[in-house]
């Protein structure tokens, strides 16, 4: 089978700007109020699009009297990676910033700018008047699922049967955001970020399946509600290496992932999963057939990766840019938590087996 998922939101986090300007003239240079800077990678959805997998459905008519049965499901997708990369050359363009909104400096008191870690770009305060480097981020989703319900069959007339279904839903969902840079010029330095969320829902459900059968020709549609709670467990980490000759004053985390927000932490949220299938099948024998199909999947709360970034800048709590010293003012960035809903259609095609 083949899915398409929503897409993560993710905040803007890298910008460029103008190759000519000074990007240590200003605070607010390459940031996202410089007229001249503009966002190469955020500010709008990432998918993963399309995610092969697999389906497998079993189902056992324990009774053709009552009409009683039991069946048995799992879907995976096979995770999908999406990469961005930009990087300077030799002379430090095209600029590279990572953008932040910054809202205290220690010693020169709070503020509210728009700036940014620079990691490329001519910048005139250091001797060589340029850095060089590059930034990429990687983005993977990965979702699986299971099902266990009993169904009770009627056929009101010749090649028609409704099935009332009922039982027990299982969806997982792992949705990872990884942040990189590094300056390859003036001492070195690099920071690595790591957003991670992990969903599981559990949840009863209910509902209905209409089939109908004509020659070889079957066509079947069923519709699911399951009523649950999902479980959400967020994971931050991050990591740096400091310039040569910086001391480090073992302050932990990278850039966006510090003292403030690291570490891990979880939830557990009402939620409700709808699904709708159509299939369409063709008997090659008595016991073998194949069949094509559509499903369409709703999840009403999920964490996503994007979702958790936070880009407000306590510049004291930064290893890198403000060397972790000063640990004053506002915790920030902060651990958020910002459900969101998520939805995945495909296409499948299948082998039946009856026997």
């Amino acid at each position: 089978m083949l899915w398409w998922l929503k897409g993560n939101p993710v905040p803007p986090l890298i910008n460029s700007a103008s190759p000519n300007d000074d990007l240590s003239a200003t605070l607010e240079a390459g940031g996202l109020s410089d007229p001249n800077a503009f966002t190469v990678y955020g500010g709008r959805r990432y998918a993963t699009n399309p995610l092969p997998g697999f389906r497998i459905n079993l189902g056992f008519l324990l009774s053709e009297e009552d009409g009683l049965g039991v069946e048995l499901g799992g879907l995976f997708l096979t995770p999908r990676v999406n990469k961005f990369r930009i990087a300077s050359d030799e002379t430090g363009n095209p600029p590279i910033i990572l953008t932040v909104r910054e809202v205290f400096y220690p010693g020169f008191g709070p503020d509210d700018i728009e700036t940014g870690g620079v990691f490329a770009g001519r910048f005139d305060a250091i001797p060589e008047g340029f850095l060089t480097g590059y930034a990429q981020v990687r983005s993977s989703i990965s979702l699986w699922g299971g099902e266990a319900n009993t169904f009770l069959r009627s056929s009101p007339a010749d090649g028609i049967n409704i099935d009332l279904i009922g039982g027990f839903r299982y969806l997982g969902m792992q949705d990872t955001l990884d942040i990189s840079a590094s300056v390859t010029n003036a001492g070195n330095g690099s920071i690595h970020d790591r957003f991670r969320v992990t969903n599981n829902f559990y949840g009863g459900q209910l509902g209905a399946r209409l089939s109908a059968t004509m020659d070889r020709f079957t066509t079947s549609l069923t519709t699911r509600l399951a009523l649950g709670a999902t479980h959400q467990a967020f994971s931050i980490s991050g990591s740096h290496i400091l310039p040569a000759g910086v001391p480090d004053d073992g302050a932990p985390g990278g850039f966006y992932a510090v003292l403030s927000n690291l570490g891990n932490s979880s939830t557990c949220r009402f939620a409700f999963v709808p699904d709708v299938n159509l299939n369409v099948g063709f008997a090659l024998t008595d016991n073998i057939g194949i069949s094509v199909g559509y499903t369409f999947l709703y999840w009403s709360s999920v964490g996503r990766s994007g979702d958790q970034i936070d880009r407000t800048y306590n510049s004291g709590l930064n290893p890198v840019f403000g060397a972790g010293t000063d640990r004053s003012g506002p915790r920030v960035p902060a651990r958020l938590d910002n459900p969101t809903d998520f939805w995945a259609q495909g296409v499948n095609v299948g082998l039946n087996l009856r026997y």
